[in-house]
């Protein structure tokens, strides 16, 4: 795997996301903005994953971001710095929250029994 090309594309993808996410918020699209927004997020951590490792195909990649964290922390702080640092710290807690909502965008909520988009 070319790290920065993996980086690249899943970053790419995350602003893709983001812009979506973006456009349906202006069109009180609340479903298309919680699924663009949870890939956002999610392409988001990958990217930064993907600059040590292969990211895995789940779509909660917070406890592999945290591992890259504890694991590189030296590395990031000295490439982007304390404050980015706290960032990704950030980045992997609302990918972890926002995991969920892939799969209730997707299927609805299998628990009460309600499909998506109610």
């Amino acid at each position: 795997m070319n790290s920065e090309e993996e980086a690249k594309y899943r970053l790419s993808l995350g602003e893709g996301y983001l812009k979506r996410a973006e456009e349906a918020a202006k069109h009180k699209d609340h479903l298309a903005v919680i699924s663009n927004s949870q890939q956002a997020v999610e392409n988001s951590a990958k990217a930064v994953i993907s600059c040590f490792r292969i990211p895995s195909w789940s779509h909660d990649p917070s406890s592999e971001l945290s591992e890259v964290i504890e694991d590189k922390r030296d590395k990031i702080e000295e490439k982007i710095g304390a404050n980015t640092f706290r960032d990704i710290n950030t980045l992997a807690l609302y990918s972890h929250n926002l995991a969920p909502e892939h799969g209730r965008m997707s299927y609805g909520d299998p628990i009460l029994r309600i499909p998506r988009g109610t």
